[in-house]
């Protein structure tokens, strides 16, 4: 488990997500984990752990969400992405309204 935090933290820095503050949200019916991030700015992200020693794999999303904004439809933003270690980060929709 610490090999995969260390592996976290050093795809955050990577992406420019260090320093951000990390809170562990709801998840799904699967094996990955999320984490809101927030920027000392404000800025939001969703970052995804998609463990591959598990059966997940973020190419699929990321695949799925470039070819659905791609048709113009609504889609989460991917910011960035290791497919090798599996993380994805992608760019929220909270508004202040949300927020609050």
């Amino acid at each position: 488990m610490v090999a995969r935090r260390d592996q976290a933290a050093r795809f955050l820095s990577e992406s420019g997500w260090n320093p951000a503050r990390r809170i562990r949200i709801a998840g799904d019916a699967s094996n990955r984990a999320y984490d809101r991030l927030t920027r000392p700015d404000g800025t939001t992200a969703i970052l995804m752990d998609a463990p591959p020693d598990t059966g997940e794999d973020v190419r699929p999303f990321i695949r799925l969400a470039a070819y659905l904004r791609q048709c113009g439809l609504s889609a989460p933003a991917v910011m960035a992405a290791d497919e090798t270690a599996t993380f994805c980060c992608w760019k929220t929709w909270v508004t202040r309204f949300l927020q609050r």
